[in-house]
């Protein structure tokens, strides 16, 4: 995941840098993060780049963010777009550049990560990974190519992409706490995690995977279950939607 930092102050870039870099440590995120100390620079990058995420300062020499950023839109590019400022004054002509949120300088790690979480709820999250300890050797995984993970006493099981399964000692909890409980991962029995991403189909009381592993539900939460899949199903299109209008 591209992210471009774009300030004229290093004082601040650099901060941000490591807080991202941080963020990335913590939560299994891949970031590539690519620093800009003028809105030139940065438009000059646009005809080659695309960014996810871009963090843009508004008080510039010469182009200023909010005319970096314009031309960033005119070109096409839908990068989630944080403003960075010492001041509310262009926050009108800010978001109808359609930013997603501004952060107000100084900043602190805590309203940085704040404002991360929400707007990768809104993009793919085909980048995000966790470390896995297996027969003593640390293996990376990403969350997409893992459809289900079944509990065996005090080892998880991941079935992953390609039928293959990593053993790892580890408990469900543990499981759910390392990837900041991602909300494509349900618990739909006692010891049965699946990724409602490779769901296939939900029948007469059991769920099928893709790739053909068959679940059964929890008898008496099948309802608040089927429910959770359902509303999930519905937030992507939200997100998908939500995304298109960004540009």
């Amino acid at each position: 995941m591209r992210i471009a930092i774009v300030d004229d102050e290093t004082i601040y870039s650099d901060c941000l840098k490591k807080i991202l870099l941080d963020f990335s440590n913590k939560y299994g995120r891949n970031f590539e993060i690519f620093t800009y100390e003028s809105g030139e620079d940065f438009v000059d990058t646009l005809e080659t780049k695309e960014y996810s995420f871009v963090f843009m300062d508004i008080y510039m020499k010469k182009i200023n963010g909010i005319e970096a950023a314009t031309t960033m839109r005119s070109k096409g590019h839908n990068s989630i777009l944080v403003f960075l400022t010492t001041s509310t004054e262009f926050m009108p002509q800010a978001f109808s550049c359609h930013a997603f949120e501004y952060i107000t300088k100084p900043f602190d790690a805590e309203r940085v990560e704040k404002v991360l979480k929400d707007a990768l709820k809104v993009i793919p999250e085909e980048s995000v990974y966790i470390t896995l300890n297996v027969s003593g050797m640390d293996i990376k995984i990403l969350l997409e190519d893992i459809y289900s993970v079944l509990s065996d006493a005090h080892y998880l099981d991941f079935h992953t992409k390609n039928g293959k399964v990593l053993r790892c000692r580890m408990t469900g909890k543990q499981f759910l706490n390392l990837i900041d409980n991602d909300e494509r991962f349900l618990a739909i029995n006692r010891g049965i995690i699946v990724n409602m991403d490779k769901i296939s189909e939900i029948k007469e009381g059991t769920i099928a995977m893709e790739g053909g592993d068959v679940y059964p539900v929890q008898i008496k939460n099948s309802s608040k279950i089927i429910q959770a899949i359902q509303d999930y199903n519905f937030a992507k299109i939200r997100k998908r939607q939500k995304r298109g209008n960004i540009s």
